[in-house]
């Protein structure tokens, strides 16, 4: 596990082929195997924007236990 600090309140978290986006330490995007995910949930204007900035176009949506599950 690789865990890296990418701007203000984000860090990634590498886990083999995983790579998890955190924001004001909530799991809220992942790429796994080269595809985009993002949670379902709406938390702020600010993590919304972490969000769009990391994934760099379009995601599947998931629900936010699906990335909690990533991380265990």
């Amino acid at each position: 596990m690789e865990l890296r600090n990418i701007g203000p309140n984000q860090s990634e978290v590498k886990i083999g082929n995983k790579t998890v986006l955190f924001s004001h330490s909530i799991p809220v995007a992942a790429n796994v195997g080269g595809k985009y995910y993002r949670t379902q949930n709406f938390y702020s204007r600010t993590i919304n924007s972490h969000i769009n900035k990391w994934i760099k176009g379009c995601a599947e949506q998931k629900p936010q236990l699906w990335f909690h599950q990533l991380v265990k």
